[in-house]
């Protein structure tokens, strides 16, 4: 079954989410948040697998591909808050939250202020914040795309977001290189605009972390190779929760859903099932932060 578009407003912003529905759900639904550059339907993969056990919405907020642009003073908490106002909207009641990447510091702002609207919590490529060599990027990047040197940012965005360590396994690289490259690099003016914004944004809110841990249970992982967001980062963050847990994803990097899209589906599902985390191949060793046990059996759905 195709998915139904919902087309909503906040604040005046227009945005619109895809939604995937499992008329006999297992699971309470399940709410995605894309990364900076793609779109809900970028994950119609994930979406489609995660509908076998409850309905799955994709939302394409305000300042992303698809929605309409917004000023970079607009940070985490105000797209967290058009989080929740989506779930009200869509009447989901509470859910299990998924941010990837960029959409991170939203899906743990949304948690913390809203936790009426969310039950779990699981955070992809986390990041409180920015490493040092994130300012040199950035400012590279800025420098490139305002020059109109389109070819050489997307080169540069390309060797950003991967890990091109050959010693290191990591699936479908060469093939997803290639395919970023080319979509970068054929970015249109309304695309160079967003990432200008996008940048921007970062740059105004990049001490957004508020210091406080996530009441729900929580799973932070990534790719065992990311090189930009660290696993150190989601640790920390752990450590202030009431019950979170960390991981990796085996022969991954930054891009888990493009690289390992069954296996991250499979965890993020065992995951807000209440199942234990232990023992699978595709995975690292899993560390428990606050109140969490390594759980001996499954637990009810959340």
């Amino acid at each position: 079954m195709a998915p139904a578009v919902r087309n909503l407003t906040f604040h005046g912003y227009r945005y619109s989410c895809l939604v995937h529905e499992q008329p006999d759900p297992r699971l309470s639904p399940v709410v995605l948040l894309p990364g900076a550059d793609q779109q809900a339907d970028a994950f119609g993969g994930p979406c489609r697998l995660m509908t076998r056990w409850a309905t799955c919405v994709g939302i394409d907020l305000p300042g992303g591909p698809g929605a309409d642009p917004l000023p970079p003073r607009y940070g985490p908490g105000f797209l967290a808050d058009c989080v929740a106002h989506t779930i009200g909207e869509l009447g989901l009641g509470r859910v299990n939250l998924c941010g990837a990447s960029a959409a991170t510091p939203v899906a743990y702002q949304a948690a913390v202020s809203h936790p009426e609207h969310v039950a779990r919590v699981a955070l992809i490529g986390f990041m409180t914040t920015a490493p040092e060599e994130t300012d040199a990027f950035e400012r590279e990047a800025h420098e490139l795309l305002t020059s109109g040197r389109t070819r050489e940012w997307a080169g540069l965005m390309v060797r950003h977001l991967f890990c091109h360590d050959a010693r290191r396994v990591v699936r479908g690289r060469s093939m997803l290189v290639k395919l970023f490259l080319r979509t970068y690099a054929n970015s249109n003016r309304n695309d160079l605009a967003r990432y200008r914004q996008m940048a921007e944004r970062f740059r105004l809110h990049r001490d957004w972390f508020p210091g406080v841990g996530l009441p729900q249970p929580a799973l932070f992982f990534t790719g065992e190779h990311d090189r930009i967001t660290p696993p150190e980062e989601a640790r920390a963050a752990a450590r202030l929760c009431a019950d979170a847990r960390t991981t990796t994803v085996k022969e991954a990097d930054h891009m888990l859903f493009a690289e390992r899209m069954p296996e991250t589906v499979d965890l993020l599902t065992r995951f807000f099932s209440g199942e234990s985390l232990e023992g699978l191949p595709y995975c690292g060793d899993v560390e428990y932060f606050g109140t969490g046990a390594r759980p001996a059996a499954a637990m009810p759905g959340a």
